[in-house]
């Protein structure tokens, strides 16, 4: 029997969470960052690769405290802290300062999808994980389309005549109407952050754990170091982990480039890039609830095949084909792509998971993310600069879809020896 109340109450949180990370992660910081210091993408892009290194250090960290039976604690600590870094960044006019408010926002945020994650299990049965992460992956998304359109009215000065007075008061920095302001984003974006996360607290209660043995806090060093050594001897679980990098590496790029793909690669043009993201989104949705519905029926294997696959098929054709039209088409399919991917990769590692070790596998998981995005952030800029550096015959960024589809095999390949008849295939002999 599904719990209405448990499922609505941690699918809202990634509603919220998810508008935190278009608006601010996606959108406003990097544009506030060149609206008022310039070099946006330079700075962000070492912030980000700053936050990147301290994630896989205490990933698995959080992992083990997680094993201790310590989830809502650490994530409502951490919320907090991600809330109130967002909050804060629109009020200061300083670049560090706002750098520093907003690693600790994007940091925190990152750290706790460890403790939200693992709290799948404490949510729902594990026969219905697929349908609740399902259910989840399009309140996701559903959160993304508002975060974009909500954030649209506090930024452009056109669009603030239509709020309410009371949501006027949130505006910070007075606007033309023709200005766009990236600042004014922060706080309204915060606070829906914070109404959306408030839920999950008080009505979702973890599961009791057995008591630990090592007590202190050195203790979680030593078990982290342990728990890595045993999960990475395992070779079920190493595969899989391989498997969803590998796999994750095109979704994170589209993610990260999908504007450069639509515009050099498509021909699409600005006035179009909007609709384009909100449609590929709405797909998003359909995908991670579609997916996550047929695992049941259809078993996790073979929609994993599916979902890399599909990923692997749109690069490639990317790489080959251009016009706007097909580029809607593989929008459209990408979106899908995408949401089925996060929907389904996150159930397959608790499939695998020992009972007790949600924790861990859930921090490996992040690391895996991180990888994830590591790969694309190195592989599609190096794409392009070899192609320019031979003076290839063609668009650059094709070549760089071209390898990055050929991870999408690899994942593919990687994933085949992947078994889930029983969790017992998860622990290491």
């Amino acid at each position: 029997m599904l719990n209405k109340i448990k499922i609505a109450s941690w699918c809202m949180f990634d509603f919220g969470s998810t508008a935190f990370m278009m608006n601010i992660v996606s959108l406003c910081f990097v544009q506030w960052i060149n609206q008022n210091f310039g070099s946006g993408d330079k700075i962000y892009g070492l912030i980000s690769s700053i936050m990147y290194v301290f994630c896989l250090f205490l990933y698995p960290v959080a992992g083990e405290i997680c094993n201790r039976g310590w989830k809502l604690l650490p994530l409502g600590l951490l919320t907090i802290l991600s809330i109130a870094g967002t909050f804060f960044i629109g009020f200061t006019s300083s670049l560090l300062l706002g750098a520093v408010l907003f690693s600790v926002a994007y940091l925190t945020y990152q750290i706790g999808l460890t403790y939200y994650n693992a709290l799948l299990d404490d949510v729902t049965t594990p026969e219905n994980f697929g349908i609740v992460s399902g259910i989840g992956v399009g309140t996701r998304y559903s959160g993304a389309i508002f975060g974009l359109i909500m954030v649209d009215f506090f930024i452009r000065g056109d669009k603030q005549q239509y709020l309410p007075e009371f949501l006027a008061a949130l505006i910070i920095q007075p606007m033309a109407s023709t200005q766009t302001i990236y600042a004014n984003g922060f706080l309204p974006t915060a606070l829906v952050y914070l109404i959306f996360a408030i839920p999950l607290f008080f009505l979702i209660k973890s599961k009791p754990v057995a008591v630990v043995e090592k007590s202190g806090f050195c203790s979680i060093f030593v078990s982290t170091w342990n728990n890595i050594c045993k999960v990475l001897k395992n070779k079920n679980a190493l595969w899989l982990l391989l498997s969803i990098s590998l796999g994750g590496a095109p979704v994170y790029a589209v993610v990260h480039f999908m504007t450069v793909f639509l515009k050099e690669i498509g021909g699409v043009p600005d006035s179009q890039l909007t609709l384009f993201l909100i449609v590929a989104t709405l797909f998003s949705v359909i995908g991670g609830v579609g997916f996550g519905f047929s695992l049941r029926p259809f078993g996790n294997k073979r929609i994993f095949y599916i979902i890399l696959f599909l990923w692997s098929g749109i690069l490639l054709v990317g790489t080959f084909v251009h016009g706007t039209q097909i580029m809607w088409v593989l929008g459209s399919l990408a979106g899908m792509g995408m949401g089925g991917y996060w929907a389904v990769s996150r159930i397959l590692i608790l499939d695998i998971t020992p009972k007790g070790k949600e924790g861990e596998y859930m921090a490996l998981f992040g690391i895996v993310m991180v990888i994830c995005g590591i790969l694309s952030n190195v592989l599609w800029p190096l794409g392009v600069k070899v192609a320019e550096s031979l003076a290839l015959p063609f668009t650059p960024q094709r070549l760089s879809t071209f390898v990055l589809s050929l991870l999408g095999i690899l994942g593919i390949l990687a994933f085949i020896p992947v078994r889930f008849e029983t969790k017992e295939e998860a622990n290491p002999r």
